[in-house]
């Protein structure tokens, strides 16, 4: 395979690095994901599919994983038969790991929420529409659409306060 030297620092290969041989790929590639990528790799080409997608980990000598997203573009022959692959190899592992603390911190939200028996949500005055929290079902009637109908949830010594904050 030949490389780029951007393709060489996302995959930990020394500087100068401008050819690697696809079974040295294939031992860096987390073993966990390599069955689904030859799959999806073998199912693109069967199907003469001339873009293929995928995301997957590699690990580095010090068994430290990195998130890749490939994106290759498949070239045929007139046969039909897959004769060259040339793609850009792009680290994703920085998203990756926001996105893991996003979900933790949802999680722990939802925790919260349900342990306080709370909801949270989010008014656009412009559209009148909300988002709620997972657990709002659990603490309103969510059949009760609408402000109007809403405000008969709201204790009736609180409901003009309500309406005019809304």
């Amino acid at each position: 395979m030949q490389v780029s030297a951007g393709y060489a620092t996302i995959h930990g290969l020394p500087e100068a690095t401008l050819e690697t041989s696809r079974a040295d790929w294939r031992a860096h590639v987390h073993p966990d994901d390599l069955p689904e990528l030859d799959v999806q790799l073998e199912r693109a080409m069967a199907e003469g599919r001339r873009e293929h997608f995928a995301e997957y980990r590699i690990l580095n000598d010090n068994a430290e994983a990195r998130w890749i997203e490939d994106r290759s573009r498949i070239f045929y022959d007139r046969d039909g038969i897959a004769r060259r692959i040339v793609g850009a190899n792009i680290d994703l592992t920085e998203r990756k790991k926001t996105e893991a603390i996003l979900k933790e911190s949802e999680t722990r939200l939802a925790d919260a929420l349900e342990a306080g028996q709370v909801m949270a949500f989010e008014w656009d005055a412009r559209n009148r529409a909300s988002r709620r929290s997972h657990n709002a079902a659990l603490i309103i009637d969510e059949s009760a659409a609408g402000v109007a109908q809403f405000l008969t949830r709201v204790h009736p010594e609180d409901r003009e306060g309500f309406r005019a904050a809304i």
